[in-house]
């Protein structure tokens, strides 16, 4: 309610603003402003996805794709609107009923798209799915349909006027927005279709963005052609009735429609605060086109993905309710998922954007980038899915061999703790230092600081509400501590890494050759201590650790923190591609 008022009032405004009789208004003016303003559109609009992944992603991803819409556009425009008035100084004088007609008319043009890009940039903040009372999206029996838009709708006629202009008079070829990026008001609103829930510091939302590296297609699959869509809308991996599959607009899949299938490995960065990766249906777009010049989307009607953790194997999750969101379980480095679209017939698939994170589909020759598998059948393919087959592509995070020439057989420093230990206690009574983020339970879940060991020892009077002194975990998974060094006492562990001097990524291993990066550290020289813990960016090699092991430092502590499974064995602690200790160490 709240926006479509405001959108009315700005409406008007800006139309009448160029109808009134004044200096610099009018028909003629207007005219001007409105193709400025056009331009401007189409500037920003070109823009828009490599100005936020370039300048503002890795800055504030929460207000990225805000500010890489609207910020082009307000600083376009108004470099054209004074090259404008530079080269036409001049108005052109026409009777009083022209002016107020024309200038309205034109004033309306440009109303329509400045709002239109307000709009949608505002939209793509990370607000979650009710911004301002607008909630467009209607979940009939799951399936998202983009059904309750604006009083005035124009965010979706400013998109299908550019997507238009893309094909015609501002023609791109293939990269049209028609083609690349359809509906582009529609996409705004199903991206902020994330998980969010309240407690007691107030809401938490999930993440909308994801940035470049933070996930690859590893994987392509499909519908033997000729097959029929329904039999790929059910699965053996669980049992519920078969889906009935809608597009964006609510309708149903003609006869001649396909099934398209592809695997999604998600790395660390993909992360919530909390350690897990989370996806709702909404958040994923399948874009495709029809001939040459006819684009369109669609949103999974299945994400595969692990029931639970250390479970047999992935089960085939429909999109048959309201606000499905499918987390990633347990610790390992990558999270694997599988995504299944329904296509209209002669669909070709060109991107899969998640999470406004855009994974191409085709070559620069419009061919697959991937091979494609073919399923006869879902029995096939839920075969595929059992036996683990299907996601052969992945596995990252699983160790080869390893080079155990130096490994040493040893226990000690290894243990499943999520305590800061020793007597380091955090003051948090005017905040959390550094970057440190707490749960409401005053644990630890991501960020860093650098404390005074002074400071840290003289906390221990502190009540439960006033310290920080545990780090977070998840229902899933436990904190491991490795501990190479503790006030200069060196575990034969930390003996290794202080006589090699191994500098790769460090990570412990589990007995299915299952690996877990590192997620942070507790480093002290004696005088101070650097502590970070973060399951978006594990450590990529020891020396981004504050300092090595030095056999001169005689006060160093040295403990790498890890986040692996619940319900496993660990065996083991490696350096890159060399084993540093051999343990056997369950983590219940």
């Amino acid at each position: 309610m709240i926006l479509n008022i405001l959108v009315v009032l700005l409406m008007i405004t800006i139309t009448m603003l160029w109808g009134i009789r004044g200096k610099g208004r009018g028909l003629f003016s207007s005219l001007l402003t409105f193709v400025c303003v056009l331009i401007a559109g189409a500037i920003s609009l070109g823009l828009w996805e490599t100005v936020t992944t370039s300048v503002f992603l890795g800055w504030r991803p929460d207000l990225a794709w805000g500010l890489g819409l609207a910020l082009p556009f307000a600083l376009s425009l108004a470099l054209l609107r004074l090259v404008i008035e530079l080269l036409v100084p001049k108005n052109i004088k026409v009777d009083d009923v022209t002016n107020f007609v024309g200038g309205a008319l034109f004033g309306l043009g440009s109303a329509v798209i400045t709002v239109g890009i307000l709009v949608m940039s505002l939209g793509s903040v990370n607000f979650g799915p009710n911004f301002l009372g607008y909630e467009p999206i209607s979940q009939d029996g799951g399936n998202l349909v983009h059904d309750k838009g604006l009083w005035i709708p124009a965010d979706k006629w400013t998109s299908k006027l550019y997507e238009h202009l893309s094909l015609y008079s501002f023609g791109t070829g293939n990269q049209a927005l028609a083609i690349r990026h359809p509906d582009l008001y529609e996409a705004v609103s199903m991206n902020r279709l994330v998980y969010n829930k309240e407690g007691q510091k107030g809401r938490t939302i999930a993440r909308n963005d994801l940035q470049e590296g933070e996930a690859r297609v590893v994987g392509a699959y499909a519908s033997e052609p000729g097959k029929a869509l329904n039999e790929f809308t059910k699965s053996r991996t669980i049992n519920v009735p078969p889906l009935n599959p809608k597009d964006p607009d609510g309708n149903t899949f003609p006869a001649g429609s396909s099934m398209a299938g592809y695997i999604v490995e998600f790395q660390p960065g993909a992360r919530e605060a909390g350690g897990q990766v989370v996806i709702g249906p909404g958040q994923i777009r399948l874009v495709y086109r029809i001939g040459t010049r006819t684009g369109d989307a669609v949103h999974p009607h299945a994400i595969i993905s692990d029931p639970e953790v250390n479970a047999s194997g992935k089960v085939w999750f429909p999109r048959n309710a309201k606000d499905i969101f499918v987390p990633s379980v347990g610790g390992e480095s990558t999270a694997v998922m599988g995504f299944e679209f329904a296509l209209p017939p002669n669909a070709v698939p060109m991107d899969l954007i998640i999470k406004n994170l855009r994974l191409p589909l085709t070559d620069t020759n419009g061919n697959p980038a991937a091979e494609v598998r073919t399923f006869a059948s879902s029995d096939e393919r839920d075969s595929s899915i059992i036996s683990g087959d299907l996601f052969a592509g992945s596995g990252v995070s699983k160790v080869g061999d390893l080079d155990r020439s130096n490994a040493v057989v040893s226990n000690d420093g290894a243990s499943t703790s999520n305590r800061l230990g020793g007597r380091r206690i955090i003051n948090i009574t005017s905040g959390a230092p550094g970057t440190l983020v707490l749960n409401e339970e005053k644990q630890i879940i991501s960020g860093s600081a650098e404390i005074l060991n002074r400071d840290l020892d003289s906390n221990r009077a502190l009540a439960r509400g006033s310290r920080a002194d545990e780090f977070g975990s998840s229902n899933d998974t436990r904190v491991l501590q490795i501990t190479l060094a503790e006030s200069g006492n060196v575990t034969p562990m930390g003996q290794v890494v202080q006589r090699t001097g191994l500098d790769g990524r460090p990570r412990v291993i589990d007995n299915q050759g299952r690996a877990y990066d590192a997620i942070g550290y507790i480093y002290s020289d004696g005088v101070r201590t650097w502590i970070k813990f973060d399951p978006g960016a594990p450590v990529a090699k020891m020396s981004d650790i504050q300092d090595q092991l030095s056999p001169t430092s005689r006060d160093q502590t040295l403990v790498l923190l890890f986040r692996p499974t619940k319900n496993i064995t660990l065996t083991g602690f490696a350096i890159g591609d060399k084993l540093v200790g051999e343990f056997t160490l369950p983590v219940n």
